[in-house]
């Protein structure tokens, strides 16, 4: 080839063809070719990490379970208990085994298992246990695409190939309402929980489970938190310590002095 050059996906290749009897000496031709640029293949490999901080009960629980060889779909469960010693851990780990018992099922989706693990702790709430409940995120990676879903302020978020955190859930929060649509931030229970696994509902209220999606192909590494991890570190610092790794992560909370359990998990690269 004489040169070489490429421009917004397409190459082009001058080739001198003096060599060739049937054209005149110095005469060039050109054949363009289209090039298709794709992103790396996702990489499912899991990362997680805790830590107790402050309290005397760790009620953060998680869940990675990953498929195939090598893995081709995971499942994610991120939860935080909430109702005091003895009662938030209970309610985290029944999210949390539900998830894991329930997604090797036929039909599984976020949505369905974490219904369940609602309907699991309503019935474990007795005596001592009545007031628990938790916030949970599941999260289901497949075909190309992230499922999720959530209740409280567990979150799931994606940092995209250009290096951006993405968040793919919002806090069920007054906080969360505030971000959302702009309503009053000032009141000092902004961070209460407006919806939660196990929450008692009336008659005509909505167990306020949301979902989303988001396609595959963009993303670098999905990122599943705490609140003790995502209410001290900002977006950027997210994106920038989940690059290091979970302990990275674990690290900069504590540079911040934590006042909570912490969780993160990480799946890519």
């Amino acid at each position: 080839p004489h040169a070489v050059r490429s421009d917004s996906g397409r190459a082009c290749v001058l080739i001198s063809s003096s060599a060739s009897a049937w054209l005149r000496r110095s005469e060039f031709f050109m054949i363009t070719l289209r090039v298709t640029i794709s992103a790396p293949p996702f990489r499912f490999r899991k990362q997680a990490g805790q830590l107790l901080g402050p309290r005397e009960e760790q009620e953060d629980r998680f869940f990675v379970g990953r498929r195939g060889t090598p893995p081709t779909e995971a499942w994610i469960a991120v939860v935080d208990g909430m109702g005091g010693h003895a009662a938030g851990e209970v309610a985290a780990q029944i999210t949390r085994d539900t998830v894991k018992d329930g997604c090797i099922l036929p039909g599984a989706t976020p949505e369905i298992l974490l219904t369940h693990a609602h309907r699991a702790v309503r019935k474990a709430q007795v005596g001592e246990r009545a007031d628990m409940g938790a916030a949970g995120v599941v999260v289901h990676v497949h075909d190309g695409r992230i499922d999720v879903a959530w209740l409280g302020d567990c979150r799931a978020s994606v940092v995209t190939l250009d290096g951006r955190l993405k968040r793919l859930t919002h806090d069920h929060t007054f906080r969360g309402s505030v971000e959302r649509e702009g309503m009053d931030g000032s009141r000092k229970d902004n961070t209460t929980l407006l919806h939660c696994i196990g929450m008692r509902l009336g008659p005509k209220e909505s167990l306020g489970l949301e979902t989303s999606s988001f396609p595959l192909a963009t993303v670098r590494r999905l990122v599943c938190t705490t609140d003790g991890v995502h209410d001290v570190l900002s977006d950027v610092e997210l994106a920038t310590a989940s690059h290091l790794g979970a302990q990275a992560v674990l690290d900069a909370v504590q540079e911040h002095k934590e006042r909570d359990n912490a969780t993160v998990v990480i799946l890519g690269r």
